[in-house]
C-alpha cells in the first residue's frame, strides 16, 4: 500500500476526490463499499460469490470483458516517473493491449496532476545509463525468454503462449503487461535493472515472473527495451460514421443493443443498476452527479445537468451542431485515436468506444425523432 506518511495532503485530498481505490488497490485509501468498486465488484461476479441470482450472474458474466482487473498502485512509484505518470493522467492512452478498458479521463488540472504524480512516486531512484552496444544481446534474450508470451513491444502483439520452462501466463498476467515499446518514457532508469533481476523485490503484488537473470543479461535487456522504446504512434485519422439507417430504429431496439448493453451500469438508477446509481447518474471520479439515467424512454428524454447545474436535453445540438448523446459517443471513438478534445469527455469512459453499428443505431434513433 502507498504508504500514507510519504504522502502530501493534497495527494491524499487527490487520491479521494477522484476515487482512485474505486478501480485500483493499493492507493491507501480506504476500501468503497462494493456497490462502488468497480474491479472488486467485477470479479466477485466471476467468482460467483457477490449476492446475485443465478439468472443476473449469468447475465452480469457474460457482459464482463472490459475490466476484469486493473494495476496495484501500491509499489507504482518504484518504477514509474512522475513526469510519465502526470502526462497519462491528463491524456490518458492505451497502455496494456491485453486489458479492453483504460485509464478514464478525468477532470484534473496540470498541477493537480502533478501533485498526484508526487503523490504516487515520493522518491526518485537515480538515472542510470544503458549500454547500446548490449542492444543486440538483450534482444536475443528478450527471443528467447519469450517475453512475448505476455507483453506486446509496439507494432508486434503479444502471443500468449507456455514460457520456456513450462509455466502459462494467467489471464490477469496478460491484462496487466504494458507494451514494452513505452518502457523509455514510462519505466525510471534506476529502476529497471532491479526490476528485471528481482521483480517480487521491487513490487511484491507483481505478476511478472521472476527469470532468475544475471546481473548483465538484466542490464542487455534494459538496454534492449531502453533503445527500442518507440515515440508516441501519430493520429489515427478520424473514422467516417456510418450513414443513417432508412429502416426504422424504435426504442426497444436501441436500448436493448446500446443503451443497456453499454450505458446501463454507469447511467441507471439505483434499483435498476442493482448499485449506487453509476457515476454518470451520481457522480463519481471527480466528476459530479449528471443526473442521467437510460433506464427508461422517460427517463433519457429527462436529460442531465449541464454545466450550470441545469437539467438539458441529450439531444439538444454542441457547438458543432451534432446531438450531445452522438457528440460523446464519437468523442470516446475519436480518443482512442489519439484526437482528445477539450471539450469534449468521451462516453463510455475509460472502456472501449461503441460500434460503428451501436453509434450508427444512435444516430439514426435520434434523426428519425426517436421514436418510442
Amino acid at each position: 500500500m502507498i504508504d500514507a506518511s510519504m504522502v502530501s495532503s493534497k495527494g491524499a485530498e487527490l487520491l479521494a476526490r477522484f476515487e482512485c481505490q474505486r478501480c485500483h488497490t493499493g492507493t491507501g485509501q480506504p476500501e468503497p463499499a462494493l456497490e462502488k468498486q468497480c474491479v472488486g465488484c467485477h470479479r466477485q461476479i466471476m467468482a460467483g460469490t457477490i449476492d446475485a441470482s443465478a439468472e443476473n450472474l449469468d447475465v452480469w458474466k457474460g457482459n464482463l470483458r472490459s475490466l476484469p482487473v486493473a494495476p496495484d498502485l501500491a509499489f507504482i512509484g518504484h518504477k514509474l516517473t512522475r513526469r510519465w505518470i502526470s502526462g497519462f493522467l491528463r491524456k490518458p492512452h492505451k497502455v496494456r493491449p491485453g486489458l479492453p478498458a483504460s485509464m478514464p479521463r478525468l477532470l484534473i488540472s496540470e498541477p493537480e496532476a502533478a501533485a498526484l504524480a508526487n503523490a504516487l512516486v515520493p522518491q526518485l531512484a537515480k538515472d542510470q545509463s544503458f549500454s547500446e552496444a548490449a542492444a543486440g544481446r538483450g534482444a536475443a534474450l528478450f527471443d528467447e525468454l519469450q517475453c512475448s508470451a505476455c507483453h506486446a513491444h509496439g507494432s508486434v502483439a503479444a502471443r500468449p503462449r507456455r514460457y520456456a520452462e513450462g509455466a502459462t501466463p494467467d489471464s490477469d498476467a496478460l491484462a496487466l503487461a504494458p507494451d514494452l515499446a513505452l518502457t523509455r518514457h514510462r519505466f525510471q532508469s534506476g529502476m529497471l535493472v532491479a526490476w528485471l533481476l528481482n521483480p517480487q523485490g521491487v513490487d511484491p503484488k507483481t505478476l511478472m515472473p521472476n527469470f532468475h537473470l544475471t546481473e548483465s543479461q538484466a542490464a542487455s535487456i534494459a538496454a534492449f527495451l531502453w533503445f527500442s522504446s518507440e515515440e508516441p504512434p501519430a493520429l489515427a485519422p478520424i473514422e467516417a460514421r456510418l450513414p443513417v439507417l432508412k429502416r426504422e430504429v424504435g426504442w426497444d431496439e436501441v436500448f436493448g443493443k446500446v443503451f443497456k448493453t453499454v450505458c446501463w451500469h454507469c447511467h441507471a438508477s439505483a434499483d435498476f443498476a442493482m448499485g449506487d446509481g453509476g457515476a454518470g447518474n451520481t457522480g463519481g471520479f471527480g466528476y459530479p452527479a449528471k443526473g442521467f439515467d437510460v433506464s427508461s424512454y422517460e427517463s433519457i428524454r429527462s436529460g442531465a445537468f449541464g454545466p450550470d447545474g441545469r437539467r438539458r436535453s441529450v439531444f439538444a445540438n454542441d457547438e458543432t451542431g451534432v446531438p450531445l448523446l452522438l457528440s460523446v459517443l464519437l468523442a470516446r471513438r475519436d480518443e482512442e485515436r489519439g484526437h482528445q478534445r477539450e471539450e469534449r469527455i468521451g462516453m463510455p469512459l475509460g472502456f472501449p468506444a461503441m460500434t460503428a453499428e451501436q453509434i450508427q443505431l444512435v444516430e439514426s434513433w435520434i434523426a428519425q425523432g426517436r421514436p418510442r
